[in-house]
């Protein structure tokens, strides 16, 4: 009997320390880079492009507005070499034009500790460039903003955070 409760702590104990299948582990690629698949939370500046007299790339708050001067998001990435999978996580609207939509991430890639990418739409090119942190938890960098509107431009401070699941802790003697 205590050989069994000594094989199932142990085996209990196994599995807390080992991730799950819902939990990405931080995986190295070779050469020692951090693999970037998994959940991350995105944090980055709101750009608006001003109405009527539009000219260009604004940071923050749309002037007159309740909307947050950040956006944040929840992002599933996938990495498979170099190449990003980055799924779009900001929106635009025009006014004007009574139109929206999401915007369209391109040219995603990873080289030495540096993840670029580049987000268009509604007339906006927000171009992206982090560095990732050596633990592979943390991605912060600088975001910069055009608008076909006008030469004004805008950049910011983005971050990516990864989501780490909480592990499951084990019941303490056996009770739940």
């Amino acid at each position: 009997m205590h050989r069994i409760k000594y094989w199932a702590i142990a085996l209990i104990s196994v599995l807390t320390i080992c991730p799950t299948q819902n939990e990405q582990a931080i995986a190295q690629a070779r050469g020692g880079r951090v693999n970037l698949t998994g959940r991350w939370r995105v944090t980055s500046p709101a750009f608006h492009s001003i109405i009527p007299r539009e000219t260009g790339c604004h940071s923050g708050s749309l002037p007159g507005s309740r909307l947050p001067a950040t956006s944040t998001a929840t992002l599933n990435i996938i990495q498979k070499g170099s190449s990003v999978a980055i799924p779009p996580f900001r929106s635009w609207v025009n006014v004007r034009q009574k139109r929206s939509g999401v915007f369209a991430i391109a040219n995603s890639k990873v080289s030495n500790n540096v993840l670029t990418w580049t987000e268009r739409g509604g007339g906006f090119t927000s171009s992206f460039k982090g560095t990732i942190s050596k633990d592979g938890k943390k991605v912060t960098g600088r975001v910069f903003c055009q608008h076909t509107s006008g030469k004004t431009t805008a950049q910011g401070p983005f971050s990516l955070t990864r989501i780490v699941s909480k592990t499951v802790q084990p019941p303490i003697n056996g009770r739940g």
